[in-house]
């Protein structure tokens, strides 16, 4: 199976900086798999409802990344994942959403 299509954008970068430093290699290691299509139960890819648009993975049982689908120029999705903190950080991804 390919490998998602994943775009980091600036505001998943600037709340990277902000974890600690075992939760962000838990975080990167979390985009590896989602990337690489691996470990996919344990992520847990959901919709988020409320939250039109924005879909989730898990980190580990308090912190989830965020991210939309986008088509491509080539009419691929695109994953542009924008956030990554608490589950339930829903005002600052409403902020956030690209």
């Amino acid at each position: 199976m390919n490998p998602r299509r994943i775009e980091l954008l600036p505001s998943f970068a600037a709340a990277l900086k902000d974890l600690a430093p075992e939760i962000r290699d838990a975080t990167l290691e979390a985009v590896k798999h989602f990337r690489n299509r691996t470990n996919e139960n344990a992520l847990q890819v959901e919709r988020k409802s409320g939250l039109k648009g924005v879909w989730a993975f898990r980190v580990d049982r308090g912190h989830r990344v965020f991210f939309i689908q986008e088509n491509g120029p080539d009419g691929d999705k695109v994953n542009q994942i924008f956030h990554v903190g608490p589950h339930d950080d829903y005002r600052t991804v409403t902020r956030k959403r690209p």
